[in-house]
C-alpha cells in the first residue's frame, strides 16, 4: 500500500524523490518523508499527513543520494513517530509491507522503539547485525532472512555516503537505469518509466539489488551474484494533470468514452472481434478471481460469461480464495482481475493455482506488472493512468472487455456492432452530470443508502454503494432486488434513500414491484433507466436504451457522478478517500 522511492546518481536526489513520491501518492497519504545524503551528513525529514506538509517542512537538501516514503498505516497511527524513514543507529529504513513476526523479533533484538511500527523493527535487525560485522549488505540479507510476511524495502547506512540496499519479498520493487552510474528505485513502475528511465529491472520474490559506487549488483534469496535482465519499456502516453477539471476522479469520470473505445480498438478489427486464442472453447469451468471493485466486474463477468459462452463460471474474492480448498480440474481456467497487476490478495491466489498446473489469465491495466508477468496470457484494459483511489475509467473498462472476451465465441453475435455505440451512449450520460449534481446536493438528509438491481444489474448496485461507502464515509449497501422482503427491507424509513436500476428488460416489471414495496415503508425512491416510472420513483434519471449487457455499463457512470458529486457537496477529498490506498499491495 505505501509508496517507496530511492536515488543515486549525480542529479539531484531531493527533486527526484519529491517527484517521485507526488508519482506514488495514491498508495497513501497518512504521512511521508525522505532521507538525503547531503555534505553535512545524512538529513531525515518526516511530515504526517499528505505530501504537502512534507514540502513545507524542507529547506534546499543538496546530494545525489536519497529515499522517500509516503504511507499507508498497518502498524501504527497516522502520526509523526510513525512515518518513516525509520532509523535505528547509522541504519535508515522506508518499507511496503507487513512484518507478521515483529512482535517476535521486538523480544529477540532489545531496543528503545520511538513507534508502533513493524518498520523500525526492520531497521533495528540491520542495525544490530551491522553494529556485530560492520558490513551494510550482509546485514540486511541476514535480516530479510528473520523477516516473515511481506515487504519491500530501501535502506541506507550513514557509514556508506553511496550505498542502497534494496530487498522484496510480495510488494513490487523495480530498478531503472539512467545515465551513466544513475539509477532509480520504485514502488511503481508506470511512475519510473514515465518520469525517468524506460529501462528497468525487475526484483522477484526474495532477491534483493545492492546499489554502490556507481554500479548495480542483483542478488538471490540465498545470497548468490545474479544477472538480471535489464529490459526497454515502452513509454504510453497518458493524459498529464487534471486539466480543467476540479478532481482527477471527475477527469476519469469523463474520459470513460476513450477508455471504452480503446479496449474495443485493442480487440477488434474491421469490426469484428480478435483475440490471439479462443480463449474458453476448452474450458470445463472458469473461476474468476478477484477484489473489491474487481470482484463485482467479475460477477457482471460471470453474467455474460455463462449467457453466452454457455460454461459454469463461479466468482470468489481472492481474500477468500487463497485459503480455500482448491476444486481445479486441468480443463479449467482461472481468471484473476487486478487492475494494478499487483493486489496482493490476487498474487497470493495465482500463486496457490499455479501449482496445480491451471491455465490462468489476467486481466490488468498495467503491463510488466507482477501479476501480467507470471500468468499464461494476460489481457489489458487499456484505460490509460487511473489517478483517482475510487476506480471508475478501469472498471468500466473491466465490463467492456469481459463482454469482449465473452462474445469472442460467437463473432457473429448482434452485440458486437452495438459495442461500438457505447463510447456516444456514455458520452450521452455524461452530459446529465450538471442534473446530477443539483439531484445530489439534495441527498443530504438521508444517513442511509440502498442499492437494488436484478441480474447482471446487481453487481453494479454493488459498485455504486461501494462508491458512495468509498468518497461519502455513508452507510450504503447493494442487494438483488428480490432479496429486499428477506431482511433487508427493515432498513427502510424515511432516512433511506433506494436507488434502482430499471431499465426497461427481463427484470423491469419485478424491480419496479420490489422497489413499490420500499416506497411502502417511507424510501425516498430514485430510479435510473431509459423510463420513468412515475407511480414508484419520487426521482428519475433517464439513460438510453441499449442491449441488456451494456445498459450495467451507463448504469455505473451514473453512479459514479452520483457519489462524486454528494460526496462534493459534503466536502471530502474524493481523490484522496480516508483510509484507502489506490493499490493495494498487503494482505
Amino acid at each position: 500500500m505505501c509508496g517507496i522511492v530511492g536515488y543515486l546518481g549525480s542529479g539531484s536526489a531531493l527533486d527526484i524523490v519529491l517527484e517521485g513520491l507526488e508519482q506514488l501518492e495514491y498508495r497513501g497519504y497518512d504521512s511521508s518523508g525522505l532521507t538525503i545524503k547531503t555534505s553535512e551528513g545524512f538529513k531525515r525529514v518526516r511530515a504526517e499527513g499528505s505530501l504537502d506538509h512534507l514540502k513545507q517542512k524542507i529547506e534546499k537538501l543538496e546530494g545525489p543520494l536519497g529515499i522517500g516514503h509516503i504511507r499507508w498505516a498497518t502498524h501504527g497511527t497516522a502520526s509523526l513517530e510513525n512515518a518513516h524513514p525509520h532509523k535505528v543507529g547509522k541504519i535508515q529504513l522506508v518499507h511496503n509491507g507487513i512484518i507478521e513476526n515483529s512482535e517476535e523479533l521486538k523480544t529477540r533484538f532489545k531496543y528503545n522503539y520511538q513507534s508502533q511500527t513493524d518498520t523500525e523493527v526492520i531497521a533495528s535487525v540491520i542495525s544490530d547485525f551491522y553494529s556485530r560485522t560492520g558490513d551494510f549488505f550482509q546485514s540486511v540479507f541476514e535480516t530479510t532472512k528473520l523477516l516473515e510476511g511481506a515487504f519491500a524495502f530501501l535502506a541506507v547506512c550513514e557509514d556508506e555516503a553511496h550505498s542502497i540496499v534494496g530487498a522484496r519479498k510480495g510488494p513490487p520493487l523495480v530498478v531503472g537505469f539512467g545515465k551513466e552510474k544513475e539509477f532509480f528505485i520504485s514502488s511503481d513502475l508506470p511512475s519510473l518509466v514515465q518520469k525517468w528511465t524506460s529501462r528497468v529491472a525487475f526484483l522477484e520474490d526474495g532477491e534483493l539489488v545492492h546499489i554502490q559506487d556507481g554500479r548495480c549488483q542483483f542478488f538471490s534469496s540465498d545470497g548468490s551474484l545474479i544477472k538480471k535482465k535489464i529490459q526497454t519499456i515502452q513509454k504510453e502516453d497518458q493524459a498529464k494533470g487534471k486539466e480543467d477539471y476540479a478532481h482527477y476522479m471527475l477527469k476519469e469520470i469523463f474520459e470513460q468514452p476513450h477508455s471504452s473505445l480503446r479496449v474495443l480498438k485493442a480487440y477488434t478489427e474491421k469490426g469484428q472481434i480478435n483475440f490471439s486464442s479462443p480463449l474458453f472453447q476448452s474450458a470445463e469451468k472458469i473461476f474468476i478471481v478477484a477484489c473489491g471493485s474487481s470482484y463485482y466486474a467479475g460477477l457482471y463477468g460471470k453474467f455474460v460469461l455463462e449467457s453466452i459462452v454457455g460454461i459454469p463460471v463461479e466468482v470468489d474474492l481472492a481474500s477468500e480464495f487463497q485459503y480455500k480448498s482448491l476444486i481445479l480440474k486441468p480443463k479449467d481456467i482461472v481468471l484473476f482481475i487486478s487492475q494494478s497487476g499487483e493486489t496482493a490478495d490476487t498474487l497470493s491466489s495465482f500463486h496457490q493455482v499455479k501449482k496445480r498446473g491451471v491455465t490462468c489469465y489476467a486481466l490488468c491495466n498495467v503491463r510488466n506488472s507482477s501479476l501480467d508477468r507470471e500468468v499464461d496470457a494476460s489481457f489489458y484494459l487499456n484505460a490509460g493512468l487511473e489517478v483517482g483511489v475510487a476506480s471508475t475509467k478501469a472498471f468500466t473498462s473491466t465490463l467492456v472487455l469481459l463482454l469482449l472476451m465473452a462474445l469472442n465465441k460467437q463473432k457473429d453475435h448482434s452485440l458486437v456492432s452495438q459495442l461500438f455505440d457505447l463510447p456516444f451512449l456514455i458520452d450521452q450520460v455524461l452530459s446529465k452530470s450538471e442534473q446530477i449534481k443539483e439531484q445530489a446536493v439534495l441527498f443530504s438528509k438521508y444517513k442511509r443508502f440502498l442499492y437494488l438491481g436484478r441480474g447482471p444489474h446487481y453487481p453494479i448496485a454493488l459498485e455504486g454503494a461501494l462508491k458512495m461507502k468509498e468518497l461519502a464515509y455513508i452507510h450504503a449497501e447493494g442487494y438483488p432486488s428480490g432479496e429486499m422482503k428477506h431482511g433487508p427491507l427493515a432498513l427502510v424509513d424515511q432516512e433511506v434513500l433506494v436507488i434502482g436500476l430499471a431499465m426497461k428488460d427481463f427484470y423491469y416489471s419485478k424491480n419496479i414491484m420490489n422497489l413499490q414495496e420500499a416506497k411502502a415503508r417511507g424510501g425516498f425512491i430514485l430510479t435510473i433507466g431509459d423510463q420513468n416510472h412515475k407511480s414508484v420513483a419520487d426521482q428519475h434519471i433517464e439513460i438510453p436504451s441499449c442491449h441488456p449487457f451494456l445498459s450495467p455499463i451507463l448504469e455505473v457512470v451514473v453512479l459514479q457522478l452520483i457519489a462524486y458529486h454528494f460526496a462534493c457537496s459534503l466536502g471530502h477529498d474524493v481523490d484522496h478517500p480516508r483510509n484507502l490506498a489506490k493499490s493495494v499491495t498487503v494482505e
